[in-house]
């Protein structure tokens, strides 16, 4: 067969030439080759091939119609690897966190499940003809839009020469009765000694939706929470606050408030709705960063590094007294303090603690601790860890 002719390319009669009999003889073996690699399992070979669409005409789609929030529903998807070699998955990438896959194939000789890793690459290598499933759970408390179309999709890639890159795609609509703004209260950090409050505002999912917020189901542990009907130009706003109760653990926080509702039309009483509540609860004197780091840097020029004193309760204001470092090459780097937009006395919400590390810094690698002496009621102190490293 003669290849077309290229637009504006005439045809040389040296191009027309009968064809060479050891030509077509090479050209057929290497077709007969291609046949052979296929059809040597007895299938095509089209890399990995789903064998139970939910939709003949998309075998990797998936739809799961309108689901409640709250809910976890999750399809499993049969895919067979119809290459002649094992094809070696090296990533499966989500677009949403709301969408977690899992892999495994059933090994034919041993009877074992194999199941793929849920970090770090390669993920799976599929022997030829395994059938593998692929699990993609999908928690509507991730998917961020309630009450509208969303497709999720979930890519892999693999090193099969027929396709590389399939990508599968989940649709859900989350039916929601309330939409919050934002979605959950997020208090940062909150002093120890006092505590956080917060807001949200509360409307209806759909607008026009007879759906009520009838008061507070319940809170969480360290939360005071009350909610007061607002309304906005003729439209029903919730006003949800919640308090972070003072005296909690240093650390991450997390609960949340359940408001009690209405059935999505009006009637009865439906399953509560959540609004979750996170802080992190810090001394009411923070000294930031955690690790003070002066990078890597030329004996020539010295290096500058700087931390944050912040009093986190508004309003609050501290003194510092003296700043002082303690380790390696201490004696080669200059520390100065001073304050951002102090009051006559000399406190402020904020000061600037800067490191000067000296061109004469005589080892390569210098690390220790950064102390900050404080004029505070509950913090007397605190401490950071330095670290920089010459070239």
């Amino acid at each position: 067969m003669i290849a077309p002719r290229a637009a504006g390319i005439p045809i040389l009669p040296s191009m027309q030439a009968t064809h060479s009999p050891v030509l077509l003889a090479l050209v057929a073996a290497a077709l007969a080759s291609c046949d052979t690699a296929a059809s040597s399992s007895g299938r095509e070979a089209r890399g990995l091939v789903v064998q139970n669409p939910s939709d003949d005409r998309r075998a990797f789609f998936h739809d799961f119609g309108h689901v409640p929030l709250g809910e976890v529903v999750s399809h499993t998807y049969e895919v067979r690897n119809t290459d002649p070699d094992p094809v070696t998955i090296q990533k499966i990438a989500p677009d949403c966190a709301c969408a977690v896959p899992v892999i495994s194939y059933l090994d034919p000789h041993s009877g074992e499940r194999v199941r793929g890793r849920s970090t770090g690459e390669p993920v799976i290598t599929v022997p030829p003809g395994a059938l593998v499933e692929l699990t993609i759970q999908i928690d509507t408390r991730h998917v961020r839009q309630k009450n509208i179309d969303k497709l999720s999709i979930v890519k892999l890639s693999c090193d099969s020469r027929n396709e590389p890159f399939p990508f599968f795609e989940l649709h859900v609509v989350v039916d929601s009765p309330l939409q919050a703004t934002p979605e959950a209260i997020e208090l940062k950090e909150i002093a120890a000694s006092n505590g956080g409050l917060g807001i949200s505002k509360v409307i209806t999912g759909v607008q026009g939706s007879p759906v009520q917020v009838l008061g507070i189901a319940s809170v969480s542990e360290g939360i005071e929470a009350e909610v007061e009907l607002l309304p906005e130009s003729g439209v029903p706003v919730w006003v949800v606050t919640a308090k972070v109760a003072p005296g909690l653990p240093l650390g991450p926080f997390s609960g949340a408030v359940h408001l009690r509702v209405t059935e999505m039309d009006g009637s009865g009483e439906g399953p509560p709705y959540p609004i979750a509540v996170r802080a992190t609860v810090v001394r009411d004197v923070i000294l930031r960063p955690a690790t003070v780091g002066f990078g890597r840097f030329s004996l020539v020029d010295g290096a500058r590094a700087e931390a944050v004193v912040r009093a986190v309760i508004p309003g609050d204001r501290v003194l510092v007294t003296d700043a002082a470092l303690v380790g390696t090459g201490a004696e080669q780097i200059a520390v100065a303090f001073e304050p951002v937009k102090p009051d006559p006395a000399g406190r402020s919400a904020e000061w600037r603690v800067e490191l000067t590390a000296h061109p004469s810094m005589s080892v390569e690698l210098f690390t220790g601790k950064l102390r900050v002496a404080l004029d505070h009621p509950t913090v007397p102190e605190l401490e950071v860890t330095y670290i920089g490293r010459t070239r």
